[in-house]
């Protein structure tokens, strides 16, 4: 028997503008009625954007012990379109369409798990009426398989993000290696941009974080379509429930295979996020669901770049989701965070150790007529792109009510190298008295050069007692390391700065991103230990290195 479902969507999917042009669902078969040995097809696109057929052998039935999971249809795949590849991550979703007994096929599932098997052509369903939101009827014959289940992978492609240099593209992959993070990355889009198509069952779809010059998507297939209704995936994105974030088409441009299966190395779909086509807004356990139509609206983002030297220029500007609405937060560090990364490297044609970059960000909300700002020096790649990524962060994680985002301008002047001094004298007046302002003077020697003096003035401080006192100066000790350590630390799972507990208003939360912009630099103090307050920031010159001044404190 068939069974068209045709309406479950609206129990799954919030109404949303959607075109005129629609496609019917097609008809499903039970998996009450689904057998073993029956001979199917799924439908999948391994290159550009038309779905490609290959065949289906159903093996089994199988279920495991948790009711929620359900049970899964094991299969075998087979045909030239996926021969030297088998099936791999950017699969899930696909359709299995199997005859329907009377001279017709339906629906019965939707690829979506691997099982770590040579070859990846066995693997496993979710059977459609799950998909849909109905808890299928089980065949009698449906075998008991927990460890298989247990055992079993979402193909879902790990998140893919395109349109990184390959100079920051190289340190991405292996932050991401070192924090564990499942990334993979894309060109921009292909060379000769694709026609618009129809998202129907078997094409390729993406739930995307951020959309423009860089994308961040998770890319899989689309099972099903009712009308505007469309899910995908046929296992959960993050299992979030209500989700707001753009569905997108996507160009796949090859299957890499890799036979072994397994966590590390496995075969998956090489391809970049698109067009937007619609809202995702459900995260199910058994598949991601939405409609054709708008977009939710995102944030912003715009990252300026220059070189202070050769005077290039460059700007990326990409809009990032935004689901702190719906309780999920916004991944607008992160993003921020890589375009910085890529905008610095574009100007520089390369990925510098230690570039000096001055940072700038401003932050337009609702609730502020003055932007949130903040601006910092830097003479390291980790410093600046850390404090942005982690700065947005504690906005979007902002609770003590609303805070409505508007916009996020960063601004980059970077210079390909540091110019370091370092610290080989330190003179003062000989006598001083408490509260005094007194003019202090460096001499600094060059990295490979000639020597040269800076001036500061900084106060005695009152309660300074009469006396023989040492004034000791301390120069800047950057580190932090490199991009790779950076995208380690990024994709690796660190939440917002800002300590001291959670800010409690808007005025709170503008205080504390401006102290990102706290001034580093050359310290001084009479205390026997500790750094005491930057007096002089240094410029464009890392100031190195310590030293020290006798005085006599005198009475006032």
């Amino acid at each position: 028997m068939r069974v068209r479902i045709a309406t479950i969507a609206a129990g799954l999917v919030a109404a949303v503008a959607a075109p005129s042009a629609v496609a019917a669902g097609d008809p499903v078969l039970p998996l009450a009625e689904v057998r073993p040995g029956m001979e199917c097809r799924a439908l999948s696109v391994v290159r550009a954007t038309t779905p490609t057929e290959f065949d289906i052998e159903v093996i089994d039935v199988v279920r495991g012990d948790s009711p929620a999971y359900g049970a899964r249809i094991l299969f075998r795949a087979s045909g030239p379109a996926i021969a030297t590849t088998g099936i791999g991550q950017g699969f899930s979703g696909s359709p299995i369409y199997c005859p329907d007994g009377r001279g017709g096929e339906a629906v019965i599932g939707a690829i979506s798990e691997g099982i770590g098997q040579w070859g990846n052509d066995v693997a496993l369903a979710t059977p459609i009426e799950q998909i849909l939101g109905v808890r299928p009827l089980a065949p009698p014959t449906a075998r008991k398989a927990t460890a298989l289940l247990r055992s079993a992978r979402p193909l879902a492609a790990p998140l893919t993000i395109a349109g990184l240099s390959a100079p920051v593209r190289r340190a991405a992959l292996a932050g991401a290696g070192a924090a564990g993070f499942p990334l993979l990355a894309a060109p921009a889009g292909p060379a000769t941009p694709y026609a618009p198509y129809d998202p129907l069952p078997g094409t390729s779809i993406a739930a995307a974080m951020a959309t423009g010059d860089l994308t961040l998507a998770a890319i899989g297939t689309v099972s099903y379509r009712d009308g505007d209704a469309i899910w995908a995936f046929g296992h959960e994105l993050g299992a979030g429930g209500r989700r707001s974030l753009p569905l997108l088409d996507a160009y796949v441009y090859t299957v890499i295979g890799n036979p072994l299966g397994s966590v590390e190395l496995t075969t998956y779909k090489l391809a970049s996020a698109g067009r937007t086509i619609g809202t995702l807004d459900r995260d199910g356990l058994s598949a991601i669901a939405g409609r054709l139509g708008p977009a939710p609206a995102g944030i912003p983002v715009t990252v300026r770049a220059r070189d202070r030297v050769s005077g290039r220029r460059t700007t990326l500007r990409t809009e990032v989701a935004d689901e702190r609405s719906v309780g999920l937060g916004s991944q607008l560090g992160t993003v921020a965070g890589f375009a910085a990364a890529e905008a610095t490297a574009s100007v520089l044609r390369a990925a510098p150790p230690r570039p000096t970059t001055r940072l700038c960000v401003r932050v337009a909300v609702k609730q502020r007529k003055a932007p949130l700002r903040f601006c910092q020096r830097y003479f390291d790649s980790f410093g600046p792109f850390d404090d942005l990524s982690s700065a947005l962060g504690m906005l979007t994680g902002y609770k003590f009510g609303p805070l409505g985002i508007r916009s996020v301008d960063v601004r980059l002047a970077v210079r390909p190298r540091v110019r370091e001094a370092f610290i080989v004298g330190v003179r003062a007046p000989r006598r001083v008295t408490p509260g005094e302002r007194i003019r202090v003077v460096l001499t600094l020697r060059r990295s490979r050069a000639g020597l040269t003096r800076v001036g500061f003035p900084m106060r005695v401080p009152r309660g300074l007692r009469p006396g023989r006192r040492v004034l000791s100066v301390r120069g800047r000790n950057p580190g932090g390391g490199g991009l790779i350590e950076f995208f380690a630390a990024l994709l690796g799972g660190g939440g917002p700065g800002g300590g001291g507990g959670p800010a409690r208003s808007v005025g709170d939360l503008a205080q504390r991103f401006a102290t990102y912009g706290e001034r580093e630099g050359v310290s001084a103090t009479f205390a026997p230990k500790g750094r005491g307050p930057v007096v002089h920031g240094g410029g464009d010159l890392l100031i190195r290195g310590r030293g020290q001044a006798a005085v006599i404190v005198e009475r006032r």
